[in-house]
């Protein structure tokens, strides 16, 4: 870890930024590319790395890790995948985003393809197979006395406007692999730690990474 000289930019920057590479025994991690946070984004990747990386890799994947790869770090701008224009925690060295893990065996776990379907592809996939379905039904022909049939009477189906819709039908995640695991227990050991947490779930524009921030809470993390 290397100390900077303080950043002053407008309104971003922090007095007290440093350049982490890694860490050292007991924990033995490469930071790479090399982030600009400040102390306690330090602290808390130090921590997150010893309660919640290690040992969700050490039972899901039977292997240590032994270098985290960055995707950003202090960065003078604003918010994305927001509709707010507030300045982004990077901006003040207060954040940092992983793009993947590396294993000591050599594997690299990228968040990216490794997380597995959102619950938005899963939607998504419902509501094509849903749309498939309904191409597919039979045209409703003329009943006794000139009148069409119901879709119920028709075809034993209920009409469309009977059935429920996607909010009220449980979704059904795919099985997932070891690596999907991997990546939604240290997101999930992540929220227990940093003030925002945001991985593949919450939008498109964090669906290659987890975004680590300690913005001041009142109450719980804010965790997508």
């Amino acid at each position: 870890m290397q100390a900077l000289e303080p950043i002053r930019n407008g309104q971003c920057g922090t007095p007290a930024p440093v350049r982490l590479r890694g860490f050292v025994a007991p924990i033995d991690m490469e930071v790479s590319p090399p982030a600009v946070v400040n102390c306690r984004i330090v602290a808390k990747l130090h921590d997150w790395i010893r309660d919640s990386l290690q040992p969700a890799a050490e039972r899901d994947l039977r292997s240590r890790i032994t270098r985290i790869v960055t995707a950003s770090s202090y960065d003078c701008r604003n918010r994305i995948g927001s509709t707010q224009t507030r300045i982004s925690e990077h901006a003040y060295a207060n954040a940092i985003d992983i793009s993947a893990v590396v294993t000591a065996d050599g594997r690299t776990i990228d968040v990216l393809t490794n997380w597995g379907p959102t619950v938005r592809d899963l939607q998504k996939r419902s509501a094509s197979a849903d749309d498939g379905r309904a191409e597919g039904m039979p045209k409703e022909t003329t009943g006794k006395g000139g009148h069409a049939p119901s879709r119920k009477e028709a075809s034993g189906r209920r009409r469309s406007d009977e059935r429920k819709t996607m909010s009220d039908v449980a979704v059904i995640s795919e099985p997932r692999t070891p690596e999907a695991t991997f990546l939604r227990e240290v997101h999930a050991g992540a929220c227990r730690m940093f003030g925002t947490v945001l991985g593949p779930e919450a939008n498109e524009a964090h669906r290659n990474h987890l975004h680590l921030d300690l913005v001041p809470r009142r109450r719980s993390a804010f965790c997508e």
